[in-house]
């Protein structure tokens, strides 16, 4: 997963702004920018619908995401040039994560959903209102964010049908291993077990995590000591400044594949956002890869196709890029 719109109960600290100026992994090494393929664009707009905008793409190159309809967001699956709408018309609903099996995870109705073989089931909530379900893996563990009896936001474990509470931090991936990832008000952070580890920053104030893969890296975004924000990578308990594209001001990073594939985002001096990867080495700008301009690349999965969107005449369209 690795795009989830920020809602209310979301921490202050797990998005930085522009004003912050399980199984075994496989041995394949990182792609070089000098082996780089030029991606081929397939407009999912044209069979999902226009205002579309995709969030996660698994091995099978099935998207998730959410489109515009009678101004409210509707959930869907991609497979194939085949749409599935998720969820009851009329109510507001978006897919953030799917995982190999094709088990889809959003919200609906402002409640967390699991869909697998076309059932949509409510996960619960932590006995509040309001729920949201971010990322699942591929042993059907599930993780988001709940309010509880007193209003608060806790972030959340689904598990063989339980909820549990994991306290009042934000839970954005988990990985087959069953490790958490996300930010509590102390910065990016994993959690193992029974235990919730702090991952530092790079020397500014805040950061947070996006992604884990299966060999534990985790990727995100922290304030540097300088100011602005960059994406990091942190692997064998240390955290790399990703850098930026040679003219860009900040960086984002949104996901990253069993192969060390890492792509988001980096502003550039001008005040346009680029999509970029990270492949064994410095930032790539995506757009000298076959990416129109105005495009962005939020999820990857291990064959190296990218989730995304493009900027269209008639507005964002959810997009796969192969």
């Amino acid at each position: 997963m690795r795009w989830v719109r920020s809602t209310g109960g979301t921490l202050a600290v797990t998005l930085l702004t522009v004003a912050c100026l399980g199984a075994p992994a496989s041995a394949s090494r990182a792609v070089g920018v000098e082996h780089m393929h030029m991606y081929e664009v397939l407009d999912l707009g044209a069979v999902v619908g226009e205002s579309s905008f995709a969030y996660a793409v698994n091995d099978h190159d099935e998207v998730v995401g959410d489109y515009v309809e009678n101004a409210k967001n509707r959930a869907f699956v991609w497979r194939q040039g085949v749409v599935t709408q998720l969820g009851p018309s009329g109510v507001s609903s978006s897919a953030f994560d799917i995982n190999n099996h094709g088990e889809v995870v959003g919200i609906s109705a402002e409640r967390a959903f699991l869909w697998q073989d076309g059932i949509m089931t409510d996960l619960g909530t932590l006995g509040g209102p309001t729920s949201m379900a971010v990322a699942i893996n591929d042993h059907g563990q599930i993780v988001g964010r709940a309010t509880t009896t007193a209003g608060e936001w806790h972030a959340v474990l689904w598990e063989h049908g339980r909820i549990a509470d994991l306290g009042p931090m934000e839970a954005v991936d988990v990985n087959n291993h069953g490790v958490v990832v996300g930010a509590s008000e102390a910065g990016a952070c994993q959690w193992t077990g029974n235990r919730r580890a702090d991952l530092g920053t790079l020397g500014g104030r805040a950061s947070s995590a996006r992604a884990i893969n299966e060999r534990g890296h985790i990727v995100g975004q922290s304030e540097t000591a300088a100011g602005p924000a960059h994406a990091f990578l942190r692997q064998h308990e240390t955290m790399t400044d990703l850098g930026t594209l040679p003219n860009g001001i900040f960086s984002d990073a949104s996901d990253i594949n069993d192969r060390g594939q890492i792509v988001g985002s980096s502003m550039l001096t001008n005040g346009t956002m680029s999509p970029v990867m990270w492949s064994n080495g410095p930032a790539i700008d995506l757009t000298t890869r076959g990416f129109p301009q105005y495009s962005m690349a939020i999820a990857i999965n291990n064959h190296g196709d990218i989730a995304g969107e493009v900027d269209t005449d008639s507005g964002f369209h959810a997009a796969l890029f192969k």
